[in-house]
């Protein structure tokens, strides 16, 4: 009997031992968890990154067409100044109508 308690004790502290290692390798500072929750981390980055070099490239077209095309110049100018062209009419209206209004309630 005594054998088997001392085998069942080695097999214990065995076990004890890689369970204390097994938590270490994964959950330390430079372990597994930390390794995954890094690769995430860059993963998110990369994707940022990505998308502010799709940004700058929208706006370097942008800032091109805003230089060179007459048509993007003519319509910023009128998007900004509100201004138009001298044969066109402007519609101003101030928003729903008291008719409206009162057709609208129950």
């Amino acid at each position: 009997m005594t054998s088997w308690i001392k085998e069942r004790s080695a097999t214990l502290a065995v076990l004890g031992t890689l369970m204390v290692i097994g938590a270490y390798i994964v959950f330390s500072d430079s372990g597994l968890y930390k390794v995954w929750e890094l690769h995430q981390q860059k993963v998110h980055l990369e994707q940022e990154v990505h998308d502010l070099h799709a940004e700058t490239d929208r706006m370097q077209h942008r800032v091109e067409s805003l230089r060179t095309d007459p048509h993007t110049i003519e319509m910023e100018i009128r998007k900004k100044l509100n201004m138009v062209q001298a044969d066109e009419t402007v519609f101003v209206f101030d928003g729903p109508s008291a008719a409206a209004d009162d057709e609208a309630k129950p």
